[in-house]
């Protein structure tokens, strides 16, 4: 969990940088990676991507889930950002943190290796996520039977 809550932190402090932000130092236009647009912000990256959103669709979706007019990015961070978790923050909060983890993790790999990360793709790195997650906290919950 502490990887996760340095990532919301900086994500919520402006920490991650987005092509807006490299575009003022390095003097030029640096578009989005999945979708091209000119000039890729935070709140692009996470969330007004067209490839974002339909990962966010399918995600909800599977939370059964519906969108709604204050579901948007920044209110997601907000949310999930919690400086004392409790076990049920946590377990309410996991999914949508992973979720912006996956996003993450495939943005940087579309970047930096040039690997495609359409929403199909996105969307099963955060299953993967998940599922390791999972696999943890059934290893740590046996271990405490076993002690």
């Amino acid at each position: 969990m502490p990887k996760f809550q340095s990532f919301i932190w900086l994500l919520n402090n402006k920490g991650i940088w987005s092509g807006a932000e490299v575009a003022k130092w390095a003097n030029t236009v640096i578009p989005c990676p999945r979708c091209q647009q000119p000039v890729e912000t935070l709140e692009h990256s996470f969330w007004s991507c067209p490839t974002i959103q339909v990962f966010w669709a399918n995600v909800l979706s599977c939370l059964k889930l519906s969108a709604t007019t204050d579901f948007n990015w920044k209110s997601i961070v907000t949310l999930t950002y919690n400086l004392q978790p409790t076990k049920a923050s946590i377990t309410n909060h996991l999914t949508i943190i992973s979720a912006l983890w996956a996003i993450h993790c495939t943005r940087l790999a579309s970047i930096y290796k040039n690997k495609s990360t359409d929403h199909h793709h996105i969307y099963n790195k955060w299953h993967a996520i998940i599922q390791t997650i999972i696999r943890a906290k059934h290893r740590t919950s046996s271990s405490s039977i076993l002690n």
